[in-house]
């Protein structure tokens, strides 16, 4: 009998390690490459990635600037605790006010305006705090545009696609963003911006920055090392193995004419272009019904930091919904900033990277992989703006009988990364309007670049 028992338990205990077996075995070949998930081992920090578009600091009634990549300078984390007593408190008032009352507001106040991306959903900003408690005012139908929190009353207004909140009563500190504020103020080299209301004799959004004649402010120029190079056979080898994870010999190699290379593994598949960019694509697995933002955004990171191994602090700079057959996905896109500000590209490529993600799958993604090393100075002058869109008047407004500033919705100062890269990386004037935008050489007046959104969809 006790023979029997022993007989029996070692069958058992041989069935129950070939399930374990089985089981690990399923889990790493489900698991669709190091990188593509979140890992647990390494949590995806969202704060890293997730900010506001743009802060809009009014240090006074005709004293701005705007700060396009305010996560950068550790403003938008700033309010955290701001935030957190949002999200959680239920002891402050709510009311609804009209756009009259949110301007007057922000215009007679010290004040910080943060702008948000389209689709941009007011529940991420908690999620991207860790602020995992939640009150009535977060719901997940609200998109957020701007946020405006006057520095010394401690009043805020939530500027919705629908409504505008204003928050009253709210027993909140603010001392750490009006010492970054305060700090800010004092910045040397720091670029300020005037409201184009005093020109347009209306309310505009648009911030110019100073026409002051004497007033330049001194950029770096950087020059670009890919890192990579294709011309290299063994780098790029290197590079495809550490990706996949995979000695070269299982790997599938094609060069192309241009001297890009392809390598596979399975259905993946990644290419390593001429220019230094680098494309990724693999069919999905299964169909995918519904979407998960949170999810996606955590896959996309995940993808950029464990798989492309980018190590640079990029931030999501758009969220569109994508379709793919039968399932439905997102594309999230993301900018890289030198010393705040954003890089263009003079090729097609809008962004830095974007990742087409579903749920926890990457069906696709494109990076501009490169390294930036400062290389000089230069002076850089604003004084000629308007001169600039007076003799791009035509080019820049929607219509004849129109003022060009009406159609400007944005003038930033924007890093250039040009065709010929062997040319530096410099500062340029990018504006932008409802129909595309263009970069212009701010010496110059020369356009460099177009993009008309009207024409692409027609």
């Amino acid at each position: 009998m006790r023979e029997r028992i022993k007989t029996a338990l070692l069958f058992f205990l041989i069935i129950f390690a070939i399930f374990l077996s089985s089981k690990l075995w399923l889990d790493f070949s489900s698991e669709r490459r190091v990188g593509i998930e979140a890992k647990e081992k390494e949590k995806v920090e969202l704060k890293d990635y997730i900010s506001a578009e743009t802060a809009i600091v009014n240090f006074s009634k005709d004293k701005h600037t705007v700060l396009d990549n305010p996560g950068e300078q550790g403003l938008f984390q700033s309010f955290k605790g701001f935030f957190s007593d949002v999200f959680t408190k239920n002891d402050y008032r709510v009311s609804l006010i009209g756009e009259e009352e949110y301007e007057n507001a922000i215009e007679s106040s010290r004040s910080v305006v943060f702008t948000f991306i389209d689709n941009f959903p007011l529940r991420l900003i908690a999620r991207t705090f860790n602020i995992m408690e939640k009150n009535n005012f977060i719901d997940d139908d609200k998109n957020i545009k701007e946020i405006a929190i006057l520095l010394y009353s401690g009043e805020a207004m939530f500027k919705t696609d629908a409504s505008i909140y204003k928050i009253t009563e709210l027993n909140t500190s603010l001392s750490i963003p009006n010492s970054i504020v305060n700090n800010l103020e004092l910045k040397p080299n720091l670029a300020y911006y005037y409201n184009a209301s005093s020109i347009l004799g209306e309310k505009s959004p648009l911030y110019i920055p100073y026409q002051d004649e004497y007033a330049s402010y001194i950029f770096d120029k950087y020059t670009v090392a890919h890192d990579f190079d294709i011309l290299d056979r063994e780098n790029a080898r290197s590079f495809a193995q550490r990706f996949f994870d995979k000695e070269l010999k299982y790997l599938k190699e094609l060069e192309e004419k241009d001297f890009s290379k392809i390598y596979s593994y399975d259905s993946e598949v990644i290419k390593l272009k001429y220019d230094g960019s680098i494309e990724y694509f693999d069919p999905l697995k299964k169909i995918y019904k519904e979407r998960n933002l949170l999810k996606s955004i955590e896959t996309a990171i995940g993808f950029l930091q464990e798989g492309i191994k980018e190590e640079k602090p990029l931030k999501v700079s758009k969220i569109e919904e994508i379709t793919s057959e039968e399932s439905v996905g997102y594309r999230i896109s993301f900018d890289y900033y030198l010393d705040g500000l954003k890089l263009n590209y003079e090729k097609d490529a809008d962004h830095y990277a974007y990742v087409d993600v579903f749920m926890d799958e990457v069906r696709f993604a494109s990076v501009n992989k490169a390294s930036f090393n400062k290389d000089s100075q230069e002076a850089f002058y604003t004084k000629n703006i308007l001169e600039l869109i007076e003799k791009n008047a035509v080019l820049l407004r929607d219509n004849a009988e129109k003022n060009p500033l009406k159609s400007i919705d944005k003038i930033s100062i924007v890093y250039l990364v040009k065709k010929d890269e062997a040319e530096s990386v410099a500062p340029k004037i990018r504006i932008d309007t409802k129909k595309g935008y263009f970069i212009f050489d701010a010496k110059t007046f020369e356009l460099i670049k177009e993009r008309d959104y009207e024409l692409e969809q027609s």
